[in-house]
């Protein structure tokens, strides 16, 4: 009898072994066919357009000669941005006044906050982007920054023309914000506290400017085939037993009917889609949330993009638009060294992507942050030394005709590992200049 129950309790064991080790090996195959098979990502617009279309900068003022710069504020963006797209949902023509730069230069002399945009946005594109309602805007502006005095009264600078919005207030609370920006921020003074000059645009009130090493390397170099095989499942959403690749000496595609996908040697990756489509309506939104979609599902890539610049296309008769979107690191725009303007090109047509092309490069691991300290120019200094390569004679000139001027880092190499500059960006009358921040040398012009 007790060998009768040593030799079940023997045979209940083995056969509990077995059943984990099936159910282990159902584990494994589950895990190492994951990338074999198109998988259902959930796609939230609403996360992905408040990064992309985030402001590049917030100012907060405390009084003359007192605007300190945050670059990283991502969370008092998101507490403030459905005000303030309720107030332009709520905005009309009737109660927007224009004013003159002098005014809102004033204006910054008060206690307020500047939400500062990397290039301007169409408000109804904003309202309907960062709001709770899809709504057009009663307002026909392409908003460069949206100033927000501490009483909450609202201001817009937009295609440089500067207004008020008459009758309508924020409610948002900012005394914690305002009392703590000399911890938040870095201190920039305006042309005007700098050289008397009205124009609207920030410098660093200092000789030297804090920062860290910061390299990027092409990425397509250390994808494996795991990892491009996954790439191809989720660009040409089908699996990858019906994906064709084909490798060649600088770069390997995968096809799939009308689509491919290609990783190039030289850190550029290019899908196309050759299926037909008609789009006779040109909608910038459902473009935008097609390429936010696009860009969220296949490259992972939201939290650092912002959207640059956009271009009306047309291809076979169809109406749609050529995206230009670049990175930022460290709060700051990240411009390609390159004849190619932009990390990420892409034409979109209402629900259908065309083309897509990524300089896939990504930012080196560095586990010591090493501070430093980098000398800056004055932009005076710098545009006395380079006066030959502008069309104006004078520098006090070239200050007046300047419409932006912005500090931004800049990649020495496309073609290998590239430590990051900082720069002046300058852009005069439709032209943008490159020069190194500390020595003043012109490193590009566009």
């Amino acid at each position: 009898m007790n060998l009768n129950k040593r030799d079940f309790f023997i045979n209940l064991v083995l056969l509990l072994l077995i059943i984990l080790l099936l159910i282990q090996a159902g584990f494994l195959w589950i895990s190492f066919s994951m990338p074999n098979k198109v998988e259902d990502l959930v796609f939230k617009s609403e996360d992905a357009s408040m990064d992309v279309f985030m402001p590049s900068m917030l100012v907060v003022n405390l009084g003359y000669r007192e605007h300190y710069v945050l670059r990283n504020f991502k969370d008092y963006w998101k507490l403030y941005s459905s005000d303030i797209s309720e107030i332009l949902e709520n905005a009309s023509s009737e109660n927007l006044i224009m004013i003159d730069e002098k005014t809102y230069l004033n204006l910054q002399n008060k206690k307020s906050l500047v939400f500062k945009f990397s290039s301007p946005i169409s408000a109804s594109i904003l309202i309907n982007l960062i709001g709770e309602n899809k709504k057009d805007s009663n307002i026909n502006l392409s908003i460069n920054s949206i100033y927000i005095s501490d009483d909450n009264d609202v201001y817009l600078c937009a295609s440089n023309n500067f207004y008020k919005l008459l009758g309508l207030k924020t409610n948002l609370k900012m005394n914690r914000l305002i009392d703590n920006a000399k911890n938040l921020g870095t201190r920039y003074i305006n042309f005007f506290e700098r050289y008397g000059i009205y124009k609207d645009t920030l410098i660093p009130d200092s000789d030297f400017i804090k920062t860290q090493k910061i390299y990027y390397n092409i990425a397509t170099d250390a994808l494996t085939d795991y990892i491009r095989n996954n790439l191809a499942v989720r660009y040409l959403q089908t699996d990858l037993d019906y994906i064709k690749e084909i490798k060649q000496s600088e770069k390997t595609s995968y096809i799939y009917e009308n689509k491919y996908i290609s990783f190039n040697k030289n850190g550029i990756v290019e899908y196309s889609n050759e299926e037909e489509f008609n789009v006779t309506d040109r909608n910038l939104y459902t473009s935008i949330i097609t390429a936010l979609e696009f860009l969220s599902r296949n490259s992972g890539m939201t939290s650092n993009v912002y959207l640059d610049s956009t271009n009306p296309i047309e291809y076979k008769g169809s109406l749609g638009y050529k995206f230009f979107f670049n990175l930022r690191e460290s709060g700051k725009n990240l411009v390609l060294n390159s004849k190619d303007n932009s990390f990420i090109e892409m034409d979109v047509f209402s629900n259908h992507v065309k083309f897509y092309r990524e300089y896939y490069f990504k930012r080196a691991d560095d586990p010591s942050y090493n501070e430093l300290r980098v000398k800056v120019l004055d932009i005076k200094t710098i545009i006395d030394r380079n006066l030959k390569i502008f069309p104006q004679e004078k520098t006090e000139d070239i200050l007046n005709l300047l419409n932006n001027l912005s500090i931004v880092y800049i990649n020495e190499s496309t073609t290998d590992s590239s430590k990051l500059k900082l720069a002046y960006e300058l852009l005069i009358n439709g032209k943008k200049y490159y020069f190194d921040i500390s020595l003043g040398k012109l490193i590009l012009i566009r």
